[in-house]
C-alpha cells in the first residue's frame, strides 16, 4: 500500500491523543512527541499500516479529522 500525504497527516494526528504518560516538563514532553511522529511515519514508511501500532494512530487520526475537529492552531 503506498501512502499518501493524507494519510501521513493522519497518523501525526493520530500522535496526538498518544499521551506515552509523560510527567516531565513541556519541552521534554514536545520533543518525546517529535520522536514519536518521527518513529510512526518512518515505519510507515517501510511497511504501510502492516504495524499495528502505525494503524492505530492512523485510524485515531481519521477519527479526529471525520469529526471535523483536525489541527486547532492556538497562536
Amino acid at each position: 500500500m503506498e501512502l499518501t500525504f493524507k494519510d501521513a497527516l493522519a497518523i501525526a494526528i493520530g500522535c496526538l491523543d498518544y499521551k506515552g504518560g509523560y510527567d516531565g516538563n513541556e519541552y521534554e514532553v514536545y520533543q518525546d512527541g517529535i520522536k514519536t511522529v518521527i518513529a510512526a511515519l518512518t515505519r510507515a514508511s517501510e511497511v504501510g499500516l502492516a504495524d499495528t501500532q502505525v494503524a492505530a494512530l492512523y485510524f485515531l487520526g481519521c477519527s479526529v479529522t471525520d469529526l471535523g475537529q483536525g489541527v486547532k492552531n492556538e497562536t
